[in-house]
C-alpha cells in the first residue's frame, strides 16, 4: 500500500493532485488485485521462519541429552536459515515495490527486483547506507526527546508518589523507540520505492527521467559515487 501510494505519487505530473484519496485508492487496488501477492511472499517467510522454530526445538532437545556434534551441526543449519531469512525478507520487499509500480506478478517482480539491484547495486547500496544512518538517528531523535518531556513531566508533577523515576523514563524510551520504528519503517518504504521508481524512470526515458527531478538525480548519483 504504502509502495503503490509512493509509485502514484512520483508518476503523477500535478503532485497537487495527489491527496488521501490516492491512500485509498491504494488500499483497495492491493486488497483486490494484489492480496495473493502478498499473501505469496509472506508464505515463504513464514515457511522458513517454521523450520528455523523445528530447528531451534532440535536444538533444545539436543542440549537436554548434551550432543554436543548434532548441537554445532544445527547451529550451522539455524544460521544457514537465519541468513536466508534475512534475504528473502530484503527480495520480498523489493519485490512488493516492483508489483506496485509495474502490477505484475510476485515471481515476475522478484525477477526484476533482483535485476534492478544487480543493474545498480552502487546506488541501491548508496541510498540503503544513507538511508539506514537518517532512519536510526530519527528513531533515536524521537525516543530522546519523549524521554525528555517524559522526565520533566515525571518530576513536576507526580515526583513525589515516586521512589524512582529511572523504571518510568526507560519505560517510556523503549516504548516511544518501538513506536518510532514503526512510522520510520513508512519512510524507509517509501524511500526505497522513490530510488526503484527512479530508475524505472531513466530506463523507459532512455536515462532521462520524464518524470524525476534533477536534483534528486544528482543527489543520488553522488551518493552512489562517493560509496
Amino acid at each position: 500500500i504504502i509502495s503503490m501510494s509512493v509509485a502514484k505519487w512520483y508518476f503523477t505530473k500535478n503532485k497537487a493532485s495527489i491527496g488521501s484519496w490516492t491512500v485509498l485508492g491504494s488500499i483497495k487496488d492491493t486488497i483486490l488485485y494484489h492480496s495473493g501477492t502478498c499473501a505469496y511472499g509472506a508464505l515463504i517467510i513464514a515457511i522458513v521462519q517454521f523450520i528455523r522454530a523445528i530447528i531451534a526445538r532440535a536444538q533444545k532437545a539436543a542440549k537436554d541429552v548434551d550432543s554436543k556434534i548434532a548441537g554445532a551441526i544445527l547451529c550451522c543449519c539455524q544460521c544457514c536459515f537465519a541468513c536466508m531469512e534475512c534475504c528473502l525478507k530484503f527480495l520480498n520487499k523489493n519485490a512488493y515495490i516492483q508489483c506496485a509500480i509495474f502490477s505484475t506478478a510476485f515471481c515476475k517482480s522478484c525477477r526484476q527486483a533482483f535485476a534492478l539491484i544487480f543493474r545498480n547495486a552502487a546506488r541501491i547500496a548508496a541510498i540503503t547506507y544513507v538511508s539506514g544512518a537518517i532512519l536510526i538517528v530519527g528513531k533515536l531523535f524521537i525516543s530522546a526527546v519523549t524521554t525528555i518531556l517524559s522526565y520533566y513531566f515525571i518530576v513536576e508533577n507526580i515526583d513525589g508518589e515516586l521512589n524512582s523515576v529511572g523504571g518510568p523514563v526507560a519505560m517510556i524510551f523503549l516504548i516511544s523507540y518501538w513506536i518510532s520504528d514503526f512510522f520510520m519503517d513508512v519512510f524507509d518504504m517509501a524511500i526505497t520505492t522513490i530510488l526503484h521508481c527512479l530508475i524505472a524512470d531513466e530506463e523507459m526515458f532512455d536515462g532521462n527521467g520524464g518524470y524525476s527531478e534533477r536534483e534528486l538525480t544528482d543527489w543520488v548519483d553522488k551518493n552512489a559515487e562517493s560509496r
